[in-house]
C-alpha cells in the first residue's frame, strides 16, 4: 500500500516544466522490444491523448524517468496484476484521478466505484477506457461493454 501511495504522490508532482531533461522512459521504450506484453504498445501511447499531451510512462506507472539503467528506472514499479501496483485495477481510479479529479469524484459515487472500494470488485477505468485510456466510449459502446 505504501508503494501505491508513493506512486500517487509521484503523479501529483511529476509534471516536468518546459525544457526539462529527456524522459528516458520514452527514449528507451521507443526502441526497446519489451520482454512482456503490457496490454498496450509504444505506438498506442504515442497516438493516445496522453501521448499527444506529453503524459509519459512514469506519470501512471511510477518509476524513475531520469535513471540511467533499466533496473533503477523500474525499481519501484510493480506489474498491474500486483495489488500494490498503482496501475492495478483496484488503485487505478486514484492513479487516473490524480489528473482527472472530477472524473474520480463521479466514479467514487457510482455503483462501480462503491463496489471497487468495498471489496475490490467492480469496474475500473481500464475496463471502459482501455489500458491507457485510449478510448472515450460513446454511450452505445458503453452499453455494449456493460452487456458483456
Amino acid at each position: 500500500m505504501r508503494q501505491v501511495a508513493a506512486g500517487i504522490l509521484l503523479l501529483a508532482f511529476a509534471a516536468a516544466p518546459a525544457g526539462a531533461a529527456v524522459n528516458r522512459c520514452v527514449a528507451c521504450h521507443k526502441v526497446e522490444m519489451l520482454p512482456i506484453a503490457l496490454g498496450h504498445s509504444f505506438d498506442e501511447w504515442k497516438a493516445s491523448a496522453h501521448g499527444r499531451a506529453g503524459v509519459t510512462c512514469d506519470k501512471c506507472h511510477a518509476g524513475d524517468p531520469a535513471a540511467e539503467t533499466a533496473d533503477k528506472a523500474h525499481a519501484h514499479m510493480l506489474p498491474s496484476a500486483d495489488e500494490g501496483s498503482c496501475v492495478n485495477d483496484r488503485h487505478l481510479p486514484q492513479t487516473c484521478g490524480a489528473c482527472h479529479r472530477a472524473e474520480l469524484d463521479a466514479f467514487e459515487q457510482s455503483g462501480h466505484g462503491k463496489g471497487l472500494a468495498a471489496g475490490g470488485k467492480g469496474a475500473s477505468c481500464r475496463l471502459c477506457h482501455g489500458a491507457m485510456a485510449t478510448s472515450l466510449p460513446t454511450p452505445r459502446e458503453l452499453d455494449e461493454r456493460c452487456a458483456k
